[in-house]
């Protein structure tokens, strides 16, 4: 049983009943496929997980069910588990991973849908821990070739809450790298070159409690290297209160400070732009959101 994408259902092998015209000795039996036969399965594992978690929300039950999935479909070369999620979805479901979740994503997966030549788009994806102990994620970055159907790592650390490498600011350079971090803003300009900006993370000083970064990232998918664009370089060492400025007149000093889950587009002449999210004072989230608009023009 495979799950479809984010959607609880299974789209895979279900095991039916003996076939009529079986030997009867329990070797006639038939596999069929399809989400009305898989449905109730899911349907029945989101009732235990509702009856033993009676405060988590359908959103929560559904990311617990797909993000603790287990990758169940190998390569036929390698024997390894790095088939895409277009062969497989999130897996197979594991009931007893997902009732002991302690974190969710929202949403539950990343799908940009047919994204035409020309056109960059980005999407947002949360981590909500509700526990008051500290979770850890490693961030790396992947690409995935659907003609292949095989993950590449391109660039990052391989081991959790890794420290920055910030280099000369503005100067490309292969050992440059953003700290490990969730809820940063992301673009995608024309020319197909990645750029990121804040998010939440342990900043340069993996001891300290986390903050949040103000620091702007481009990454040339050309060259495979990654440019510290501006913005603070210590995370949450230091975090770094909005600089507003005069209402609508660009200024050197002038910064949206440490942020995550902020809102971002790009428009048609590679200006970035950022709207709300989470400020950070210290090493904690304030419970009010922003609604400040801000326009990096990158001319």
């Amino acid at each position: 049983m495979i799950v479809n994408d984010d959607n609880l259902e299974f789209a895979g092998i279900i095991l039916a009943e003996e076939t009529d015209d079986g030997p009867g000795d329990g070797s006639g039996w038939a596999f069929f496929s399809g989400t009305s036969m898989s449905t109730p399965h899911i349907a029945g594992s989101a009732a235990v997980l509702r009856d033993l978690h009676n405060d988590w929300s359908p959103a929560q039950i559904k990311s617990s069910l797909v993000n603790r999935a287990d990758l169940v479909v190998k390569d036929a070369k390698t024997g390894i588990h790095d088939i895409g999620p277009t062969a497989q979805g999130a897996g197979r479901e594991n009931l007893s991973v997902a009732a002991n979740g302690t974190t969710w994503l929202s949403p539950v997966s990343a799908g940009f849908g047919k994204v035409p030549t020309g056109s960059p788009t980005s999407v947002t994806v949360t981590v909500f821990n509700p526990t008051a102990n500290a979770q850890t994620f490693t961030v790396s970055e992947w690409k995935f070739t659907p003609s292949t159907g095989l993950w590449t790592w391109v660039s990052g650390s391989d081991v959790v809450d890794a420290p920055g490498v910030y280099g000369t600011e503005g100067t490309p350079a292969s050992g440059n790298m953003p700290g490990a971090r969730a809820d940063a803003s992301t673009w995608v300009d024309h020319s197909g070159n990645l750029l990121l900006f804040g998010g939440l993370g342990v900043g340069q000083n993996p001891d300290l409690a986390p903050g949040a970064y103000s620091d702007l990232w481009s990454y040339s998918p050309s060259s495979g290297q990654w440019t510290w664009v501006s913005g603070a370089d210590k995370g949450s060492a230091t975090t770094v209160s909005p600089v507003y400025g005069t209402l609508g007149v660009a200024a050197l000093g002038n910064t949206p400070g440490s942020r995550g889950s902020a809102a971002s587009w790009i428009d048609a002449s590679d200006n970035l732009w950022l709207f709300g999210g989470e400020l950070v004072s210290g090493s904690e989230i304030t419970s009010n959101s922003l609604n400040d608009l801000w326009e990096f023009n990158r001319q």
